[in-house]
């Protein structure tokens, strides 16, 4: 809330945060007596349901995590009972894991009913200023006697079990006798 009041210039005044742990029957008054909520998707949908939160009234909807709008998730849920009041708000998604293929990237943008896509990466002008060199180190680690024997035990038991769609990739054994680098 403090860093939308310092980019925005919002009062935190008219800011409210509401969870699961925010009674519901005091939501009302607070969707009443505010302007900028920061909520769960749950919490909009349970409100919408319930006509805690004026629906009418709501001009734009950002949506954090926004990869997650698929199938029934509260997400769209949310989209589909705002455009069950009005068709005037916009949605505003950030992602930064949008979608492994182009499938999965249509459909959050068809369920949020977004229109324009804006990609930024580490390496982009407005980012870079906020973009910290990392130093990634890579460390081996050799297998055990004990990992070692549960690998044998695996093969000897069925081997390679290929995931429905990688089976063309799938080269038996799954578990490789080189060593698993790890990340700390």
């Amino acid at each position: 809330m403090e860093a939308c009041h310092n980019v925005m210039g919002i009062s935190q005044e008219h800011m409210a945060e509401m969870t699961g742990s925010t009674m519901a029957s005091n939501r009302q008054a607070i969707w009443a007596k505010k302007r900028l909520f920061f909520l769960t998707p749950h919490v909009m949908k349970n409100d919408l349901c319930s006509e805690a939160c004026p629906a009418a009234a709501v001009k734009c909807l950002v949506v954090d995590e926004a990869h997650k709008a698929m199938g029934n998730y509260s997400y769209c849920q949310v989209v589909n009972q705002l455009v069950g009041y009005s068709r005037q708000f916009r949605v505003l998604a950030l992602s930064a894991t949008p979608g492994s293929d182009r499938q999965s990237v249509q459909q959050v943008l068809n369920n949020l009913l977004i229109s324009r896509v804006e990609l930024r990466s580490e390496d982009s002008p407005d980012i870079l200023p906020y973009s910290h060199e990392r130093v990634v180190e890579k460390i081996v680690v050799e297998p055990d006697e004990e990992l070692s024997a549960i690998r044998v035990q695996y093969l000897k038991a069925g081997g390679c079990t290929c995931v429905s769609g990688l089976r063309d990739r799938c080269s038996a054994p799954i578990l490789p006798l080189q060593p698993k680098a790890a990340r700390y």
